[in-house]
């Protein structure tokens, strides 16, 4: 609504709950482990000692246990066993 060249609001006020995200601003080491196809923090030390990543400092890659007990826990699969006899059986198994 305009009145006298002054916009005013014409509506109301709700309260509430909200929730809000907050995303943390991402080391430096974390950046370049990623950007280096998961590099090793012992990796990413030996390329800050060369002066390769720049003269920042990059602090301390954080430690995420999902990933390590994700890595852990994974297993190979086991070798098939095949019982056909004769090149027709793989051709019928096939279609």
């Amino acid at each position: 609504m305009k009145g006298n060249c002054v916009y005013s609001l014409d509506g109301w006020v709700e309260s509430g709950e909200a929730s809000v995200g907050i995303q943390e601003k991402e080391s430096l080491a974390h950046v370049w482990h990623k950007h280096l196809g998961h590099i090793s923090e012992a990796g990413l030390h030996e390329l800050e000692k060369r002066e390769v990543l720049g003269n920042k400092g990059l602090g301390k890659l954080e430690f995420y246990e999902n990933r390590v007990l994700r890595k852990s826990t994974r297993v190979s699969f086991g070798r098939g066993q095949h019982t056909t006899e004769g090149v027709i059986e793989y051709v019928f198994a096939d279609l």
